[in-house]
């Protein structure tokens, strides 16, 4: 798991649920480098970290204002430095 400790792990249909985004579109953003790849489970499932849903909704919030996936992209590189050096 990401992180220290024991945290809780999300399947991408919870993800999906809690985000409204499909598993196509989360596998889609996953490809194109806007979210990281998360752990797997047995089986190759993927598992996401509460970390990796607040990227998630970081990148909804930029996305709800229109702004195109290029420019999410630059961002997110700049949300991943700054948890890099706070956490």
């Amino acid at each position: 798991m990401k992180g220290e400790g024991v945290s809780r792990q999300y399947s991408i249909s919870e993800i999906a649920e809690q985000t409204g985004l499909t598993p196509d579109t989360l596998r889609y953003y996953e490809k194109i480098g806007l979210i990281t790849s998360p752990e797997r489970g047995p089986g190759g499932s993927r598992l996401y970290c509460q970390e990796d849903i607040g990227k998630i909704h970081f990148l909804l919030h930029l996305k709800n204002t229109e702004m195109p996936l290029k420019n999410i992209q630059e961002y997110i590189r700049a949300y991943d430095t700054f948890y890099f050096y706070h956490t």
